[in-house]
């Protein structure tokens, strides 16, 4: 041991000048001058050498930024990417997981949701349960019967959604199912008093299925408003036909078909009465009385919410009356 046994003396030049250099130096002689130059991954003035951790310097080894440098020896380094990261830790990419064959582990019927370089969620598809990894599909009508009409038969499917069909004898696309215009009519408080009125008149062979038909059914505040003699006029079972028959179409039209009517003059079940069409600022009414709530489907035709009975009728009771 001693201050010196890091050195030694080396030979150098034509001369055979003598220097002390570092174990880890080596002596050079350039235009008569000798001096000690520290060996590849040492540093120093030759004299004194450390071991070089290329890891210390700025560029870090020529490591990527995304990437740790790891240090093996004097002037020696190893650069590998960072967790989420690829390549040879020179350049390194980020990965994304979603990209990838396996999707991030997500199952087929998830979604995968890029969070960062190597990181990733999987969310079930709408219809299926699950942590995402595994995805299972719910059964959607066990829930309020799965959005379908509560008359209709819920089917759920494989892909986790449900197919939704009307009984027998319906009509409609399963979210919404209809009868035919005298079931519609008997099976909504809309129209209790029309079809209360209906119902005296035994019009069951003219409605039931087969031709199709359009209802302008007043509404029951129309007939509340009804002058009280009047409607007791009505009422009288010779005339009350002639009055239900009146606010029956024949043929079966929608809104957008009667508004094609425009002008026009369509016939009633009483083949003595007809009813022009016409609309005001986009507001559409049959024979003067306006369409309240429209388009209420059928098997066999249309009703129609109409704000009054209709008014153009008085003089045909007071013909009835006479009678």
């Amino acid at each position: 041991m001693g201050n010196l046994c890091d050195t030694r003396t080396e030979t150098c030049g034509s001369e055979n000048l003598s220097q002390y250099c570092h174990a880890f130096a080596e002596c050079t002689y350039t235009n008569n001058t000798v001096r000690c130059v520290c060996k590849s991954g040492y540093e120093g003035n030759g004299l004194s050498c450390q071991s070089e951790d290329v890891c210390r310097r700025s560029d870090r080894g020529g490591c990527d930024r995304n990437a740790e440098c790891v240090t093996l020896g004097p002037g020696n380094a190893s650069c590998i990417c960072n967790t989420g990261w690829s390549g040879d830790g020179h350049v390194c990419t980020e990965i994304n997981e979603c990209l990838l064959n396996m999707r991030g582990g997500c199952h087929s019927n998830a979604d995968c949701q890029y969070i960062g370089p190597g990181q990733s969620s999987c969310v079930c598809r709408k219809g299926f349960a699950g942590n995402g990894k595994i995805c299972t599909a719910r059964d959607p009508c066990l829930q309020s019967n799965g959005g379908c009409h509560l008359k209709a038969e819920c089917k759920a499917t494989e892909s986790g959604s449900r197919e939704c069909t009307c009984p027998e004898g319906y009509g409609g696309d399963g979210i919404i199912c209809f009868r035919d215009v005298l079931s519609e009519l008997a099976g909504s408080s809309y129209f209790s008093g029309f079809n209360a009125w209906l119902q005296k008149c035994l019009l069951r062979t003219e409605l039931r299925g087969g031709a199709n038909v359009t209802v302008l059914a007043p509404s029951d505040a129309a007939i509340k408003d009804m002058n009280r003699t009047e409607k007791a006029a009505w009422e009288q079972s010779r005339s009350l036909c002639v009055l239900v028959r009146s606010h029956i179409l024949v043929g079966g039209f929608s809104t957008d078909q009667l508004m094609e009517h425009r002008g026009q003059d369509l016939q009633t079940l009483n083949t003595f009465i007809t009813w022009p069409v016409a609309s005001e600022n986009g507001t559409l009414s049959v024979a003067g009385a306006r369409v309240l709530m429209a388009d209420i489907p059928a098997v066999n035709g249309f009703i129609h919410i109409i704000d009054q009975v209709q008014p153009h009728l008085t003089h045909l009771l007071e013909i009835i009356t006479d009678l």
